[in-house]
């Protein structure tokens, strides 16, 4: 019989090889680990924190860009007005316009749904003309007579007809009749009585005598009644006042 014998590799063999190549691998890898772990955790941390600055930064982001202006503006840019001289400007209607007030409206910007601001002029209305107030009478005459010299020495206010361009309505000064020595152009006169009921305007006068031919004294002179009445001075004489009726309905007219 054949004795066969089993004998053990050395320890420094090729099975002692693997075991140290084992070991080595081991310890790379632990070492690999030892890096790539906390690499891995820094790394997931940073995107963590990433995305979670993005979440909470979106809606703020988005409410600064509703908030915001978009600065775009629609239609002309509208300058600061221009300080000039009254009656300096050369265009009218760039000076309306830089008068006018200005309408802000908003639009819908199709492409991100954000507001543009749009300017535009308003017309200005021109003022309108102020309505003419009729005058208001300042003196007012109540005739009680018709006659002459004795009808005024009754202290009356007279009609008296007499041959001048219209009849005469006279008292003495004395007698309340200094108010025709106060009357003035286009002053208005409200009468009433003897067929003279109206509102007459002053448009002048002219000194006379008393005892003068009454058609050749007021020769030259127009209008629908004479107002009388001496001065306070003799000497001066008689004052006669030119009056044509109006009606203070109407607009009223220039006296000239």
């Amino acid at each position: 019989m054949t004795e066969v014998r089993i004998s053990e590799r050395p320890r420094g063999g090729a099975g002692s090889s693997a075991g140290l190549f084992r070991s080595f691998h081991r310890a790379r890898l632990r070492a690999a680990l030892r890096v790539r772990v906390p690499l891995l955790v820094l790394a997931s941390a940073a995107l963590a924190a990433g995305i979670w600055g993005g979440i909470t930064a979106t809606p703020s982001a988005r409410v600064d860009a509703a908030t915001q202006p978009t600065g775009r503006v629609a239609g002309p840019a509208v300058a600061a007005p221009v300080a000039q001289l009254a009656g300096g400007a050369t265009d009218p209607a760039a000076a309306q316009a830089a008068a006018s007030p200005a309408v802000v409206s908003a639009a819908i910007d199709p492409a991100d749904g954000q507001p543009i601001a749009s300017i535009s002029p308003v017309p200005a209305v021109p003022p309108q003309a102020a309505t003419p107030v009729a005058p208001t009478p300042l003196y007012s005459i109540s005739v009680t007579a018709r006659g002459h010299q004795t009808e005024l020495d009754a202290c009356q206010w007279v009609r008296m007809d007499v041959g001048a361009i219209a009849p005469i309505v006279g008292a003495h000064n004395f007698c309340h009749g200094d108010i025709v020595l106060d009357m003035t152009m286009g002053e208005i006169v409200s009468v009433t009585g003897t067929d003279l009921d109206g509102d007459y305007q002053i448009t002048g006068s002219r000194d006379a005598r008393a005892g003068e031919d009454a058609a050749r004294a007021t020769a030259g002179l127009s209008g629908d009644l004479l107002f009388q009445t001496c001065y306070w001075d003799d000497a001066r004489g008689l004052r006669l006042v030119t009056a044509v009726k109006v009606d203070l309905s109407l607009p009223p007219s220039v006296v000239g």
